[in-house]
């Protein structure tokens, strides 16, 4: 998280978070696809972005619904926010 107190990262294989230095972890609420890989925080915490394969997916913190921000149709990786 930007504030350092959070990891996003995936575990079978939903977007789990992981409170630092606990290590308790919570899976967001989360309505339609929320498989995926490599989450990313946005700039304020509010929101994470991931790739479920051809698409990069984004899912509000707090939980929700994931929606397709686009579909590449092609394999993508590593997506991340930029300022």
């Amino acid at each position: 998280s930007p504030d350092g107190t959070q990891i996003a990262c995936t575990g079978d294989p939903s977007v789990k978070i992981v409170a630092y230095p606990s290590g308790d972890i919570t899976t967001p609420p989360c309505t339609g696809e929320c498989h995926g890989e490599d989450p990313d925080w946005n700039h304020d915490g509010t929101t994470l972005c991931f790739e479920d394969g051809i698409q990069i997916m984004t899912l509000p913190y707090e939980g929700g619904m994931a929606t397709s921000l686009v579909n590449t149709g092609n394999d993508v990786s590593h997506p991340a926010w930029s300022p």
